[in-house]
């Protein structure tokens, strides 16, 4: 009747001991699948604004080429200047703007 009580009170500390670790692998099985879970929402919050930003940007690039392109194919202005210090040549080019 002893050896059955040993017996029987050893069996029941191991499932106890089992038992307990059992939970706290559970417990941190269950950590480590929350902090996955959260670290996952944070990506994709993170992925959806990267392509937001992606389509901003897309749509400026758009807007500034356009931009660019009219200001390139259309100039308002010739780019040479011409620098005359002969008085005389000066005199009758202002002469010449006055008849036209």
């Amino acid at each position: 009747m002893e050896v059955s009580n040993t017996v029987e009170n050893r069996r029941r500390d191991l499932i106890e001991s089992v038992r307990v670790r059992r939970d706290e692998k559970r417990k941190v099985l269950k950590d480590q699948i929350e902090a996955i879970t959260d670290e996952k929402k944070k990506l994709a919050k993170e992925l959806e604004s990267c392509q937001l930003d992606v389509r901003s940007m897309a749509r400026q690039l758009k807007t500034m080429d356009t931009g660019w392109e009219r200001q390139l194919t259309q100039p308002r202005e010739n780019a040479f200047l011409k620098l005359n210090t002969n008085s005389n040549q000066l005199v009758c080019g202002e002469f010449c703007l006055i008849i036209k």
